[in-house]
């Protein structure tokens, strides 16, 4: 269990603590009771004020740990469980401009990951393995492309059975097809966000833009995101 080994190793520093703080949305209700449960008896044996945080949040405020903030800001959020673009006006203020209809960019990593019998979390990975591939080998489509021209979302579901299917026409896979693979679908998985992305900024204004969450680690779709900045002419921030 991961909860007694943080509580463990947090002991030190209980003397020195103001408040405790902890994720009590959004997310699985099974893990986040185990936290909060945890977060609330510290809280009563210490005697320290207990907050409730929006973890969503709190990627946000990671844009700003080293910088000042500056809101307005559009925000992409890329991790294990959200793909969202947002206009967030203040922490209290925050425009929802397009969410994931079914699996995140994030997860959409892992389970193809998963397929390759790669070790979770499979996303730095198949970033690794896709940097000595061919990213056109494997033609796969582009998610939504034939959806109303209004209509801003994303989708990961279609492209992870795609890929899966390709595996399984694949057989035994050498090291240069699973490479192939993983480039082609990486190529693919942030063409689909940055579609999107163009479209919701056709119009309009971008004066701050930054990406947050754990998948925004990716090198490939952070190169793209600058990219796409230059062009738009404003300042991007990398959580």
């Amino acid at each position: 269990m991961t909860l007694p080994k943080i509580l463990e190793e947090t002991k030190p520093y209980f003397e020195t603590l103001k408040a405790i703080a902890v994720t009590n949305e959004p997310g699985l209700s099974v893990s986040l009771v185990e936290g909060v449960s945890m977060a609330k008896a510290l809280s009563i044996a210490l005697n320290l004020p207990l907050l409730g945080i929006n973890h969503l949040k709190g990627h946000i405020c990671s844009l700003f740990i080293e910088d000042e903030i500056r809101f307005p800001m559009d925000i992409l959020l890329v991790s294990g469980g959200h793909t969202q673009l947002l206009h967030v006006k203040s922490l209290e203020q925050i425009e929802l401009i397009a969410t994931t209809m079914d699996d995140s960019f994030g997860e959409s990593f892992d389970k193809v990951g998963k397929m390759l019998g790669l070790a979770y979390p499979a996303g730095a990975m198949i970033e690794t393995y896709a940097q000595k591939g061919d990213a056109k080998r494997f033609d796969f489509t582009i998610p939504l492309q034939g959806t109303s021209s209004s209509m801003l979302a994303f989708s990961y579901s279609g492209l992870k059975n795609q890929v899966r299917l390709c595996i399984e026409a694949q057989g035994n896979l050498d090291e240069q097809t699973l490479c192939d693979i993983c480039a082609s679908f990486q190529r693919v998985a942030v063409a689909h966000v940055m579609q999107k992305i163009k479209k919701a900024y056709k119009e309009r204004k971008v004066e701050h833009f930054g990406v947050v969450g754990g998948a925004s680690a990716n090198g490939y779709l952070r190169g793209e995101l600058e990219a796409f900045c230059k062009t738009k002419k404003s300042d991007s921030a990398h959580g």
